[in-house]
């Protein structure tokens, strides 16, 4: 039993000193001095068929031939949808650098010369930006150069505030390309999740109007 009972207290003793020494853990398995381990990251990637972006249908879409491929890597569910939030609300930026790898390491890689990472939005108070840090996690993997060229011209509500007919109602010119020339290249267009297509469709349209071709949009999780 005394043996027992002092075993306990040096395990709860190491549990404290590996938090304060790894102030990290991973937010799948609880693992202390990881940001998030890439085999709980990779677990949670289930790639599908790329969709096409304007319908949400197979693609290439009979319906839509122009539109962009939509790759993404799990439902906007469960842990995946956990991620999401935890980056974009409790100030956990570095995760989103892993999540953009894990998507890179497990989706197959579209043509693409530049990675976009779509902005935030005019009102948002969050000091970064989700989906560049996506883009830049995809980056380390694919070797493709982030451009943050995408603004925001149309002052709208977070796409969190609001409801599936006011999203899809977003105006096509909301976003711009305001970044380097493009002259011709082919972007891949990034962010944390995609509800109705609606702000990566503005995405493509921008990338499309300032010269540049749109190949693919990519995000962590979907809920079309």
């Amino acid at each position: 039993m005394h043996g027992r009972y002092l075993s306990g207290i040096s395990r709860t003793f190491l549990d404290v000193a590996s938090h304060m020494a790894f102030p990290v853990h991973c937010p799948v398995c609880g693992k202390a001095g990881v940001v998030a381990c890439q085999a709980c990251l990779d677990a949670l990637i289930s790639p599908k068929p790329p969709k096409c972006l304007v319908c949400g249908k197979s693609f290439p879409c009979p319906s839509h031939p122009a539109s962009p491929a939509l790759l993404f890597g799990a439902l906007h569910d469960g842990k995946a949808r956990d991620l999401v939030l935890r980056l974009k609300y409790d100030g956990y930026k570095a995760l989103g650098r892993e999540m953009g790898r894990a998507l890179a390491r497990n989706l197959r890689r579209p043509e693409g010369e530049l990675l976009a990472p779509v902005p935030l939005h005019k009102r948002s108070e969050r000091p970064y930006n989700q989906a560049r840090a996506l883009a830049c996690g995809i980056s380390d993997v694919w070797k493709i150069p982030t451009e943050e060229g995408l603004k925001w011209v149309v002052d709208v509500e977070p796409q969190t505030k609001l409801g599936a007919s006011s999203r899809r109602t977003l105006p096509k010119d909301a976003l711009e390309w305001r970044g380097l020339p493009l002259n011709g290249k082919t972007v891949i267009i990034v962010d944390d999740v995609c509800t109705t297509g609606s702000t990566l469709s503005c995405a493509a349209c921008a990338v499309e109007k300032a010269g540049g071709f749109p190949a693919a949009a990519i995000a962590w999780s979907v809920s079309l």
